[in-house]
């Protein structure tokens, strides 16, 4: 899923959770929040790539553009943080950080499943799981999950080539339109 699809869906998806709705500061925080695990660890790994000259699994930790904005321990500690200190702001942030990763993992568990069904009668857990092990650094080990892209440019083609993500952004679009009228 790419940035349309984290704003709208994940706005969506996580209005149960912040009453009143969101507006003006609250929502940017949000908004932030909900992009921040993809800026966080795409800059990483885009950065270690230009600096190495290593993809994948030929780096040590930065295997990916999953790391740590990706495991939900950093957005549990903005919750805790949040929650602490009774900041609105920060609370906001951590709920888009939230909706970022459930979209993640939701996204991940249909293209598993999809994969798995062209192939096979039944779903291959191993595809979904190294998404699973991510989410949960370090509890379930140190590695994150293995870039499938070899450059930057492979990245943004599969907004082209897999259409769950396509479909995801139009849907994320939809949404925010629908909510910026809904508002006037």
């Amino acid at each position: 899923m790419f940035v349309v699809g984290h704003l709208g869906i994940g706005r969506w998806v996580s209005k149960p959770l912040v009453n009143p709705p969101l507006v003006g500061l609250e929502a940017t925080s949000f908004f932030i929040g909900a992009i921040f695990p993809d800026i966080l660890d795409k800059s990483l790994y885009y950065l270690v790539t230009a600096l190495t000259g290593l993809h994948g699994s030929e780096l040590t930790l930065i295997t990916g553009s999953r790391t740590f904005g990706h495991a939900i321990l950093l957005s549990l500690i903005v919750l805790f943080i949040s929650r602490k200190y009774q900041n609105k702001f920060l609370y906001c942030f951590s709920i888009g950080m939230f909706s970022h990763l459930f979209l993640d993992q939701v996204l991940d568990l249909v293209m598993a499943t999809v994969s798995s069904l062209q192939t096979a009668r039944s779903i291959d857990w191993s595809l979904f799981w190294p998404s699973v092990e991510g989410l949960f650094w370090p509890i379930l080990g140190f590695d994150f999950p293995v870039m499938p892209y070899g450059n930057m440019k492979e990245h943004l083609e599969s907004f082209f080539i897999k259409p769950e993500i396509a479909v995801s952004e139009i849907f994320g679009a939809l949404i925010l339109v629908v909510d910026f009228y809904r508002s006037k």
